[in-house]
């Protein structure tokens, strides 16, 4: 059974802001592309699969039901209920998300 992903108001703006990101400052809109579908491809794992990725590694982020997405340098961390994947987040991986959420 494939279930539906929404994306949080959140993880929306991060991904707005990392393809400007990727096309304007970067000047690559390859690298915009290939982040776009990359994150289309795991998440689409994840709707067919939703507990096929880990929970966190942060106790406190895992207790609350995040699960992590990685995706080229980034991650997406998503939650499952009631049949449904809320991404509410994504980051480079650089990012101290865990602090940041």
């Amino acid at each position: 059974m494939v279930i539906k992903a929404k994306l949080s108001e959140s993880a929306t703006e991060e991904y707005e802001r990392i393809i400007r990101y990727l096309t304007t400052q970067l000047r690559s809109p390859q690298a915009a592309d290939n982040f776009e579908n990359e994150f289309k491809r795991v998440l689409s794992i994840a709707c067919k699969q939703p507990e096929i990725f880990a929970l966190s590694n942060d106790p406190h982020l895992a207790q609350q039901g995040y699960r992590v997405l990685l995706f080229n340098k980034y991650l997406a961390l998503y939650t499952y209920r009631d049949d449904k994947i809320i991404v509410a987040h994504i980051f480079h991986q650089t990012q101290d998300y865990a602090r940041l959420v």
